[in-house]
């Protein structure tokens, strides 16, 4: 194959990989959602040890995430990587205080 079509293949596995990805999390948000409501029946819907599974295969070791370094978002040889993705956002976590 010649390299455009190479990128080509490689947006379009990455696109798929981003869809699965967003499909997980959905997932995940609805049956903690369920979980909120009506936890017996969350559970009966829905398999958490597959989500569980599913959200660890998409983790990386922390030595490996910091020797690669963060991945940029950009531009490639000139086109759009990743046009459809926005730049992530930071979670801020704050902590509750007891009364």
């Amino acid at each position: 194959m010649n390299p455009p079509d190479d990128k080509r293949r490689e947006r379009e596995e990455r696109a798929s990989e981003i869809e699965h990805v967003r499909e997980l999390l959905a997932r995940t948000v609805r049956f903690l959602t369920r979980c909120s409501e009506d936890p017996k029946s969350a559970l009966s819907s829905d398999d958490p040890r597959e989500l569980i599974r599913g959200l660890q295969s998409l983790g990386v070791a922390p030595e490996v995430a910091a020797a690669t370094g963060p991945r940029p978002i950009g531009t490639e040889d000139g086109a759009d990587v990743e046009s459809d993705v926005e730049a992530p956002t930071p979670i801020v976590l704050r902590r509750r205080r007891s009364a």
